[in-house]
């Protein structure tokens, strides 16, 4: 006969499982983890969704609050970056 304990680590381990097959990328704190510190993959996400083949992101800040001088609203951006033509995108996914 088995250990009880081993029982309840089997149920806890399979309940973990579940709520992990529950997260996709698009879920803000998994997108959080995912593309933290990871301006590879991010870049390469962006330059798929921006249509801009020629965009180089050169810095990540995973949800940095910038408040607004005027209005109620505030923005978080998570990553910067630039085109071929020198442009320069504050990008929130």
């Amino acid at each position: 006969m088995g250990d009880p304990y081993d029982h309840l680590q089997e149920m806890y381990h399979e309940q973990d499982l579940q709520r992990l097959r529950g997260f996709r990328p698009i879920d803000d704190t998994f997108m959080r983890c995912l593309f933290r510190d990871n301006l590879p993959l991010a870049q390469f996400v962006l330059r798929i969704i921006t249509g801009k083949d020629d965009l180089v992101l050169t810095r990540e800040e995973t949800q940095k609050d910038m408040k607004r001088l005027l209005g109620a609203r505030s923005l978080c951006l998570d990553v910067h970056g630039v085109d071929s033509q020198n442009r320069q995108y504050d990008l929130e996914v």
